[in-house]
């Protein structure tokens, strides 16, 4: 099990950590380290066009990852964020194909899960953050799964000491352009 500060640190050495979410783990990297999202899709078994979800501690963390918004949709998202909610949003230009699967959209979630956010202020920034499983498989609910799944992986450090939330299931998933639920 890692602490806040060494899964941080692992995290900034280009690995993949997993930690607990609201509802589920999840396994995380440096969204912008193209090796390291590499390396989740390897984990996962999951075809790269997929695109990821970037979770964030606040709004500064997120921002850099959207186009600028207008008023109405700047002021959606905040009211509805920090919480279990993920939002796609219009990509902003400079974030690589290799995280958004190509699109020109990106999967955003402000959270209030403590772990969570204490990974995102310690590594600096928004991380990666995708159900720890294999591609087809369900999601961990416990570290031993995450273990027993991920340990003998190169790429994989270890999974976060913490707590899941409350949730009983993955957070739902809303378009901002069309305000069509993607996963309720």
């Amino acid at each position: 099990m890692l602490s806040v500060v060494q899964a941080a640190n692992a995290l900034q050495a280009g690995k993949v950590v997993a930690y607990p979410t609201e509802a589920v783990y999840g396994l995380g990297c440096d969204p912008m380290n193209e090796q390291s999202v590499a390396d989740i899709w390897q984990l996962k078994q999951r075809p790269q066009g997929m695109g990821l979800i970037v979770v964030g501690s606040n709004w500064q963390q997120l921002i850099a990852y959207m186009s600028p918004l207008s008023d109405f949709q700047q002021a959606t998202l905040v009211s509805s964020w920090p919480d279990a909610l993920t939002w796609i949003v219009p990509v902003a230009t400079d974030v690589p194909l290799w995280l958004t699967g190509g699109r020109d959209t990106i999967a955003l979630r402000w959270t209030k899960h403590p772990d969570v956010c204490a990974l995102c202020d310690a590594f600096g920034g928004a991380v990666v953050s995708t159900s720890a499983n294999t591609h087809g498989q369900p999601p961990c609910l416990h570290a031993a799964c995450v273990e027993q799944t991920f340990a003998t992986q190169s790429a994989f450090a270890g999974v976060l000491m913490g707590a899941l939330g409350v949730d009983d299931r993955p957070t739902p998933i809303r378009d901002l352009l069309t305000g069509a639920w993607v996963r309720t």
